[in-house]
C-alpha cells in the first residue's frame, strides 16, 4: 500500500518515525552517514518525531526483518542506500521480502529511469524491479534517483546529494503529518555537574518538556553547555524555561534566543485532487497498473448512471466508511468533469441509513464531507431496506442509488454494477462501482488521491459499524518493545493491514 498520505494525527499527537541506514560501508567506516543526520533535522521541523535510527548490512535478511519491525512499530519507516545496479544493491529485494511480495518489472518505471525496456543492456534495468504495490515519485531532474513507496516505508537512494534533492522534491509528502514542536536553547558558562540537580528537579516538574544538556567540545566556544528544552506544549516549556532561568546565578547564564523554534501543522487538510485527469497526466507518480483499470471500471459505471439518469434522479449512500467515502470521491470528480461548473452545493443527493449507535467520529466526519463535498443529505434511521422506502417517500423522483459494495461485502457475491433491487425491496436501480476492488485498492486511491477520511481508521479501525460490534482490528495491534509505555493499547493505521482476509476481524456480535 502506498503512503501517500501519511495517516492523520489526534491535537497534540506527534507521528513517530523510523530510519534504517543501508550499507556495508557505513559499518566499515569506508563512508560517513550523513544521510540520517538530514533526515531526522527535516523530519524535526515537519514535527514528526524520530524514535530510532538503525544501520544494518547490504543483506537481504537483514533488510527484510528490521523494515517489517520497523513498519509494524512506526506510523513512517524511511531507508537509505542500497538501491543501484550493482549486485550489492539489495534494498529493494529484502523490502519486498519484508511484505512477501515479488520484484518484478516496471516499464513505467523504467520509462522514468530512461530505459528501452527490459532487455535494454543498461545496468539501471535492476532498478526498475520492483514489487507491484510500489509507488514511484520521479525526482526534480532527469538525472534524479525516483523516490519508491511501499506500504509506510520511503525508500531513498543512499547518495546524499541525491537523497535531499529527492526529498526537497517530495516534502509535500509529509508536510501535513507532524504537530508543532518547540524548542529554546539556554547557553552557559558553567559545567553540567553545576546544573543537574536542577535540570532533574525542571524534568520532574514538567514531563511533557524533553531537556538536553550538550557541553561543548570546542575550546574557542563562547559558552561550556547548551541545554536544550523542548515541547509540544508551549505553556509548559515557557514555565520550564523561566524555572531554569531562575535556579541559575546572573554570571552563569551567557545569552539564549527570544525566538522559538517551530514547526506549524496548522495549515487545513487539503480537499482531494478533483481531477481525474491528474492520473493520466502527473508525471511525479506510477502507481500499479490494476488501479488504473479498477477505476476505470468504476468511472465508467458512473458515467453510464449518468447517461441513464438525471442528477437529481441518482443519490449517493454514504455513511462515513471507507468505502463510501472512496465512492464520494470519485463521483465528484466525475461530476465535475461531466458536469463542471453546474454542479451546485448540495445538487449531489445523498443519503445515510444507520441502525446502531454511532461513533461521533463518524458523525463528525459525515457532517464534515457533507460540507465538503456540498450534499443534500438525508439522514435515516432504520435498517437499510426500512430506509430505502422511507427515501422513496422522500423523494419519490430517485431512481438510482450509487452503493460502495464490494464483492467481499455479505451478500454480494453475485452482484452486477448495474443490480436492480427485487421485491420486498423498493425499487431502485443499485449502482456499484466498487464491485472488484479489494481492500488494499481502497486504500491505495484514498492516499493516492489525498482522500480525507474518518479518523477511526487511523486508530486501528479497518470495518466500521455501531459502537456496539466495531472494534479496532487485532492484527494492528503495535509492538509491545517499541510501542509506547502508557497503559492504553496502540493500534496502527488501517492501511496497514497486510491481509484483506482479515478487514473484518474488528467486528463483534452485537451485545443483547
Amino acid at each position: 500500500m502506498s503512503n501517500h498520505r501519511i495517516r492523520s494525527i489526534s491535537e497534540g499527537e506527534s507521528l513517530r518515525a523510523g530510519i534504517i541506514v543501508i550499507g556495508d560501508e557505513i559499518l566499515k567506516g569506508q563512508v560517513q552517514d550523513i544521510n540520517s543526520y538530514y533526515l531526522v533535522q527535516q523530519l524535526w521541523e515537519l514535527g514528526i518525531h524520530v524514535c530510532k535510527i538503525s544501520v544494518i548490512a547490504d543483506v537481504v535478511k537483514e533488510i527484510a526483518d528490521e523494515v517489517r519491525l520497523f513498519s509494524k512499530c512506526y506510523d513512517l519507516v524511511l531507508t537509505s542506500g542500497g538501491l543501484g545496479p550493482t549486485h550489492d544493491d539489495v534494498t529493494m529485494a529484502g523490502i519486498a521480502a519484508a511484505f512477501g511480495e515479488e520484484l518484478s518489472y516496471s516499464a513505467a518505471c523504467a520509462k522514468l529511469l530512461g530505459l528501452l525496456g527490459p532487455n535494454d543492456p543498461n545496468p539501471l534495468v535492476k532498478m526498475a524491479m520492483i514489487p507491484r504495490s510500489t509507488l514511484v515519485y520521479c525526482g526534480p531532474t532527469k538525472r534524479s534517483i525516483p523516490l519508491f513507496v511501499i506500504r509506510n516505508v520511503h525508500i531513498y537512494v543512499g547518495i546524499p546529494s541525491y537523497l535531499r534533492e529527492t526529498f526537497e522534491a517530495h516534502k509535500e509528502l509529509y508536510s501535513r503529518c507532524g504537530v508543532q514542536f518547540y524548542r529554546r536553547d539556554v547557553y552557559l558558562n558553567c559545567s553540567e555537574a553545576k546544573i543537574a540537580h536542577l535540570l532533574a528537579d525542571i524534568q520532574n516538574s514538567f514531563k511533557r518538556v524533553h531537556i538536553g544538556s550538550y557541553p561543548s567540545t570546542d575550546d574557542s566556544s563562547r559558552y561550556l553547555v547548551k541545554i536544550s528544552l523542548e515541547s509540544q506544549c508551549l505553556d509548559e516549556l515557557i514555565k520550564s524555561f523561566d524555572q531554569l532561568t531562575d535556579g541559575l546565578s546572573e554570571d552563569a547564564l551567557i545569552n539564549w534566543s527570544d525566538t522559538f523554534n517551530k514547526t506549524d501543522s496548522t495549515e487545513e487538510l487539503k480537499s482531494p485532487r478533483q481531477s481525474l485527469s491528474w492520473l493520466l497526466k502527473e508525471q511525479c507518480i506510477v502507481c500499479p497498473a490494476d488501479l488504473y483499470e479498477h477505476i476505470s471500471d468504476a468511472v465508467d459505471a458512473i458515467r453510464t448512471a449518468l447517461q441513464q439518469y438525471k442528477l437529481d434522479e441518482i443519490s449517493i449512500a454514504f455513511n462515513g466508511g471507507k468505502d463510501c467515502t472512496l465512492l464520494l470521491a470519485l463521483y465528484h470528480a466525475v461530476l465535475l468533469r461531466e458536469v463542471g461548473k453546474d454542479v451546485r452545493p448540495s445538487s449531489i443527493n445523498a443519503f445515510c441509513i444507520t441502525n446502531a449507535a454511532t461513533f461521533p467520529e463518524v458523525d463528525e466526519f459525515v457532517e464534515q464531507s457533507t460540507r465538503r463535498y456540498g450534499l443534500n443529505l438525508i439522514n435515516i434511521s432504520g435498517t437499510i431496506c426500512e430506509g430505502l422506502y422511507h427515501l422513496k417517500e422522500l423523494q419519490p423522483s430517485l431512481k438510482a442509488v450509487l452503493m460502495g459494495t464490494r464483492r467481499t461485502d455479505p451478500f454480494s457475491q453475485n452482484l452486477s454494477s448495474f443490480s436492480p433491487t427485487e421485491p420486498p425491496w423498493p425499487q431502485y436501480m443499485r449502482v456499484n462501482p466498487l464491485l472488484d476492488w479489494s481492500y488494499s485498492h481502497v486504500w491505495l486511491y484514498l492516499r493516492l488521491m489525498d482522500v480525507p477520511y474518518c479518523s477511526l481508521y487511523d486508530k486501528g479501525y479497518t470495518s466500521l459499524g455501531g459502537t456496539d460490534d466495531t472494534l479496532p482490528n487485532p492484527s494492528l495491534q503495535q509492538e509491545q518493545q517499541i510501542a509506547s509505555t502508557s497503559s492504553t493499547v496502540a493500534y496502527q493505521p488501517a492501511y496497514l493491514l497486510s491481509d484483506d482476509t482479515l478487514e473484518r476481524a474488528g467486528r463483534t456480535s452485537k451485545s443483547s
